[in-house]
């Protein structure tokens, strides 16, 4: 059996993914948590990944895991430079309506017409948060 933690980042990927795509039904968006290179490149594509999680809220004694920081690694990637700063401009609506923070404010860059924008969020969940 899973412990609650484990199920935080597989639940936020679903909802940030389902929600963005709501909101943006003009853009065939395709997210994934794999970050292959071995397929032809299809844009536009969302890439989020679980960057290292923290512990908090440490209890002595305790064998439980009270609080942890979650943390999530966005990447969008498109050819053209407007759709990759919309769809980033959405995944961090929907990432701050979820309670994330913006850790690292997107940075956008281009290389062979591939423009990536790049963000970094964190939020701290409790046992009992109903997320």
């Amino acid at each position: 059996m899973s412990s609650w933690w484990e199920n935080i980042n597989p639940k936020a990927y679903t909802m940030i993914k389902t929600r963005t795509q709501r909101a943006l039904p003009q853009y065939d968006i395709i997210f994934t948590t794999e970050n292959s290179t071995y397929a032809p490149a299809e844009f536009p594509t969302v890439f989020m990944r679980p960057i290292e999680g923290l512990e908090m809220g440490i209890e002595i004694g305790s064998e439980d895991i009270s609080a942890f920081m979650a943390g999530l690694q966005v990447e969008v990637y498109s050819d053209k430079t407007n759709q990759t700063t919309t769809i980033m401009g959405e995944v961090v609506r929907q990432c701050k309506a979820l309670g994330y923070a913006l850790n690292a404010m997107p940075i956008f860059t281009n290389e062979s017409n591939i423009t990536r924008g790049i963000a970094r969020f964190r939020r701290c969940f409790a046992s009992d948060d109903n997320f």
